[in-house]
């Protein structure tokens, strides 16, 4: 007969797990490496207000942000494939002028050798014009436009890496998301970058107190993902993946739908939500005051884009819809 060894207690050999190390978990899908391909043209007008390099180095000590980029430029798209084949890039900028090849051309040969973002950056918005349609833009992930405005480099690292993060960080750490729908590439090169450094600062102020600056620089990790979509399609999947983890929702009114541009898309998105989710806060922004009334039959807040004060409106609904702002008794 054999007698049964006693089992040990296995919560003895539990693993010991630091305090903080969930935070090392997240964010572990970084822009290290960024490969900008711009014209001596191109390249003139992005120093035109002082060093690029330095500017971006402002914007991301300005949103206490540590992890610099390393920016590698070259004048051609020759120039860019022979570096794509010999070093490792996580992504690559494009501006529009790139001599004997178009960008959208470039960006196939360049996801043909390395299977990284391709990012078109106009010079202006008078560029917009020459775009193709949307469903022909094939090679490039996404469009920004410049503005002379260094922001928008930190915008578009920081939207990649949401992109590329969102679904480990929503998981294993729990990290909240917002939805930012917006088919206007003019209106969402202006307004992400605000939306992120408004985002960080609070995130910043409301994490600070009682933390060093190893600690503050970790858990800045848990700060909100912003998930920008331009159409109907790209929204709705981004609701039904994130649902249990948004924090809040930024629509477009008149976006497409199916191919076709709908002048009720924002509205049929937000109400789905609210009939899942009634107490979601919701923003609706349009450039055309009519749905102004619309929006607040729905009782969805509204902004109109071309207010002068838009830009605080929506960090009066950051701070008092959504949370960030003080808490007071009522």
């Amino acid at each position: 007969m054999t007698i049964d060894e006693p089992k040990e207690d296995e919560s003895f050999y539990l693993e010991y797990k630091p305090q903080y190390k969930i935070f090392h978990e997240l964010m572990s899908k970084r822009m290290k490496n960024v490969l900008l391909v711009s014209s001596i043209y191109d390249s003139f007008m992005l120093e035109e207000d002082g060093r690029l390099s330095d500017q971006i180095y402002e914007e991301f000590q300005n949103l206490n942000l540590r992890t610099l980029p390393r920016i590698t430029r070259v004048s051609s798209a020759k120039q860019a494939l022979e570096l794509l084949q010999k070093n490792d890039f996580d992504l690559v900028i494009t501006m529009r002028r790139l001599g004997d090849i178009n960008a959208f051309n470039f960006g196939q040969e360049a996801k043909q050798i390395r299977d990284i973002p391709v990012v078109l950056l106009l010079n202006n918005v008078f560029e917009i014009k020459y775009l193709p349609s949307p469903e022909n833009r094939e090679g490039i992930d996404r469009v920004f436009v410049w503005n002379g405005d260094s922001k928008v480099f930190v915008a578009i690292i920081k939207h990649l890496e949401d992109q590329l993060n969102a679904a480990h960080d929503t998981s294993y750490g729990d990290v909240r998301v917002f939805i930012f729908v917006e088919d206007s590439v003019r209106f969402y090169s202006l307004l992400l970058p605000e939306l992120y450094g408004e985002i960080m600062r609070q995130t910043h102020r409301l994490i600070t107190e009682g933390t060093n600056d190893y600690q503050d620089l970790l858990k800045m990790r848990i700060r909100p993902k912003i998930l920008l979509a331009e159409n109907y399609e790209e929204a709705i999947n981004y609701y039904k993946k994130y649902k249990n983890n948004l924090m809040g929702v930024i629509s477009d009114i008149e976006f497409p739908r199916e191919g076709e541009l709908d002048k009720k898309a924002g509205l049929k998105f937000c109400r789905k939500i609210r009939d899942e989710l009634p107490n979601l806060p919701i923003v609706l922004q349009s450039s055309k005051k009519k749905h102004r009334d619309k929006a607040r039959d729905c009782d969805f807040n509204f902004i109109h884009k071309q207010s002068h004060g838009f830009l605080w409106e929506i960090r009066k609904w950051l701070l008092g819809q959504v949370g960030f702002g003080d808490f007071i008794f009522k």
